[in-house]
């Protein structure tokens, strides 16, 4: 996915819409959206979440929400279809910077 988005961004997205990167990396989201999701609505423990994944879901977060932008663009949309991934890397981020008040936002 890191490579993926990262390399959409450099091209201007040119040959990603519909690609196989572009399916693996919504895909790749769309599974910290259900984990986000799960948590959200008191399925799965958020704390047994957030000290699973750490820093690792804000990383990823951070790496995933350009195709994000894109996605909301190219389709005209004003709602993040991975709303409880942006969610869950957020309050993983309010969490380690209260243990690490260090951390960059």
């Amino acid at each position: 996915m890191y490579d993926s988005v990262r390399k959409g961004v450099a091209t201007g997205w040119k040959d990603f819409d519909d690609s196989l990167e572009d399916f693996e990396a919504r895909n790749f989201g769309y599974q910290y959206e259900l984990i986000g999701q799960l948590a959200r609505e008191g399925v799965i423990d958020l704390q047994m979440v957030k000290n699973a994944l750490q820093y690792l879901v804000v990383f990823d977060w951070r790496a995933f929400e350009p195709l994000v932008k894109h996605v909301m663009e190219r389709f005209n949309v004003k709602v993040n279809n991975w709303g409880n991934f942006k969610w869950l890397a957020d309050e993983t981020l309010k969490e380690m910077q209260a243990r690490e008040p260090a951390l960059p936002s």
